[in-house]
């Protein structure tokens, strides 16, 4: 059974970015609520981030990458 996460990570997969980029863009999907909004703020996702896939991100570079991301 395929659902909209499902579908969102095949085409972030799809792709041509960094395999870094490809898990920023996953977890970004994980955390979407319901409604498809994203309820965390930035300061909250880069901890996610490390603490989850152990990537170190700037706050200017998630900004830059929530900002492509919807």
């Amino acid at each position: 059974e395929n659902n909209i996460v499902d579908y969102l990570i095949k085409q972030i997969n799809l792709l041509n970015i960094s395999k870094k980029e490809k898990k920023i863009y996953a977890c970004l999907v994980y955390l979407l609520d319901d409604k498809g909004f994203l309820c965390y703020s930035n300061e909250e996702i880069i901890i996610i981030l490390k603490s989850q896939e152990n990537i170190d991100i700037s706050l200017v570079n998630i900004e830059e990458l929530i900002s492509l991301f919807v």
